[in-house]
């Protein structure tokens, strides 16, 4: 069901988009975690903060970004579109929505700014029908998109006095003599708000149209941060799950369904359940194309290792001689040439002279070494011939290793599609819902579990001992889409009965408790909050430490005690 709380919270999405005002304000950032990089989208409408999307791309570059913000709003108008001639439509809509940019101003999100304008643009010419008949300058102010760093006027008043100045280039040269660094945040943040910039003196149209624009870019950083510590906690999660867990969370997608009428609420679940397997497949091949495009980068790579191991062959030099006759080891290139023009110099004024090299400076007792000419070029020669010739040995094994290294890892990553395929498609024959061979009457499938449903009124102690068949035990809903498909059904059911569930709280002394699921005599910690407003609302004094679904608030999880005959109510076992 996870991936089908995806497409749900996409149709939010669009319904919010296609239903606001253009005047919507969009946040993208970018991190990276694990060697994988990462792009997240959001927007900010006059009510509301919306986590867009999260997609993993090889390339952080312009045309990167470009056409995931595409490939993202095409998902959402496929998903809220009755039919196909409605999809483009849409698109345009969705895309027109966005009227204000914020980024941090990285010089790749300045050249996408340049291609999103580009795109609004086009746009407009096909689907604007007053367009023809606008000026050329309505025609750009209603193309242009306003791109507000992500620290609006706060910096700006922290730095300088936000009012016109007599002497204004006197605080532009003050500026950047300040500091490098304070002189590229100013360029970069605060160009818009110096005097003559877009944003330095006061209008009114420019400021109707921003009215979306938070002054910070809160949005993006909180979600990179939930992103991250999901990744720490299920590392192996993939991207959708991750994005529909955020999308979930972040956009209040519950709270949008169930201000629905049932019915319009379950067609749309029902749609989502039967557009999930084409939009898997999507995925899927998504995936596989952004393992080829890892391989192709590497592959990019290879012949830039190969230049860096030659560069290491030719790098040949009297460094290598560690020690010549008796001399202190060469440091640089230049040691070694002064050695050789000393020498050859002094063999060429006299080859029969022998002279004496000092091997230790010491003033009391000076050492030195009484050396023929002619043998101190003969053996200096020998020397570095010898040392030069293991000194490229060496280098040409280590450009075998490197070679060696780079086809290891591009083994690996063809395996690793390899094993992604193959995982793929075992999964993919599981999406169908197959009936347990061990979930006969009086169990029933639900979703993809197996449930009996008991209308014997019993309390939550008792509901706890009344799941007698074997392996059978009080349901456990471990994830959110368990629970959410089981309300649906209880709804559907319209019996008037509270239903207890496995979820019990070992420890009220904390505030709303620890609330885990039992299981066979073990506990599990829930991984969601899912209870009511209000709930769960017992304390130390007040027990309440058992958990059901509660009839009169249309099944929400309510946390109740575990032995009051006002509560007795069904329970629900599974297996």
């Amino acid at each position: 069901m996870i991936l089908e709380s995806n497409l749900l919270a996409k149709m939010q999405i669009g319904e919010v988009l296609l239903h606001s005002q253009n005047s919507n304000t969009l946040h993208f950032d970018g991190t990276s975690d694990a060697q994988r990089h990462f792009l997240g989208f959001q927007i900010t409408t006059n009510h509301e903060n919306l986590s867009l999307s999260l997609n993993e791309n090889v390339r952080g570059d312009t045309q990167t970004q470009v056409k995931t913000i595409k490939d993202n709003f095409l998902e959402i108008a496929n998903l809220v579109s009755h039919s196909n001639e409605h999809i483009n439509e849409n698109y345009a809509k969705l895309m027109l929505s966005i009227k204000n940019m914020m980024s941090d101003q990285h010089i790749v999100n300045k050249n996408f700014y340049d291609e999103f304008v580009k795109m609004r643009t086009d746009l407009l010419q096909k689907f604007e029908s007053n367009w023809d008949t606008m000026s050329e300058n309505e025609q750009e102010k209603a193309a242009e998109i306003h791109n507000v760093p992500p620290c609006k006027d706060d910096i700006f008043d922290a730095v300088f006095s936000n009012h016109m100045l007599p002497d204004t280039d006197v605080l532009s040269e003050s500026a950047s003599l300040m500091s490098t660094h304070l002189y590229l945040t100013v360029s970069r943040l605060l160009n818009n708000q110096l005097p003559e910039g877009c944003h330095g003196t006061d209008n009114e149209t420019i400021r109707e149209e921003s009215l979306t624009v938070p002054k910070h870019n809160r949005t993006s950083e909180k979600n990179f941060a939930d992103f991250k510590q999901i990744r720490h906690f299920k590392p192996n999660s993939s991207i959708e799950h991750i994005e529909a867990t955020l999308m979930w969370v972040n956009n209040k997608t519950v709270e949008w369904l169930d201000l629905m009428d049932p019915e319009i609420k379950n067609a749309k679940i029902t749609l989502a359940m039967k557009r999930a397997p084409e939009f898997i497949s999507k995925w899927h091949e998504r995936k596989i194309q952004l393992k080829q495009k890892r391989l192709e980068k590497l592959k990019e790579k290879k012949p830039k290792g190969e230049a860096r191991c030659s560069k290491l062959k030719n790098k040949q030099t009297a460094l290598d001689t560690l020690q010549i006759l008796n001399l202190q080891p060469c440091n640089t290139g230049q040691d070694v040439t002064e050695m050789l023009q000393k020498f050859f110099h002094v063999c060429k004024a006299d080859k029969n002279t022998n002279i004496q090299i000092p091997l230790m400076d010491n003033v009391k007792a000076p050492l030195f070494a009484d050396l023929n000419l002619s043998t101190v070029t003969q053996q200096l020669t020998r020397v570095i011939q010898q040392e030069v010739k293991r000194s490229v040995q060496n280098r040409i094994n280590d450009s075998g290793n490197c070679d060696r290294k780079i086809d290891a890892m591009e083994k690996t990553l063809q395996d690793l599609v390899l094993n992604y395929t193959n995982t793929f498609d075992q999964l993919t024959s599981t999406v169908e819902i197959i009936t347990p061979a061990s979930c006969h009457d009086p169990y029933q499938n639900i979703g993809k579990g197996c449930y009996f449903i008991s209308d014997d009124r019993v309390s939550g102690n008792a509901a706890f001992a009344s799941c007698t068949d074997p392996g059978a035990y009080l349901a456990n809903f471990e994830t959110l889409e368990e629970a959410m498909v089981m309300t649906l059904f209880l709804q559907k059911k319209k019996s008037g009965n509270h239903y207890y569930v496995g979820g019990r709280n070992i420890n009220r002394y904390l505030l709303n408790g620890d609330w885990r699921w039992i299981k066979h005599g073990k506990v599990t910690k829930m991984t969601y909050f899912a209870f009511a407003e209000g709930q769960p609302s017992g304390t130390a004094k007040d027990e309440q430490d058992c958990m059901f679904f509660y009839a009169n608030n249309r099944y929400q999880f309510y946390d109740i005690e575990c032995d009051n005959e006002v509560y007795y109510g069904g329970y629900i076992c599974e297996k």
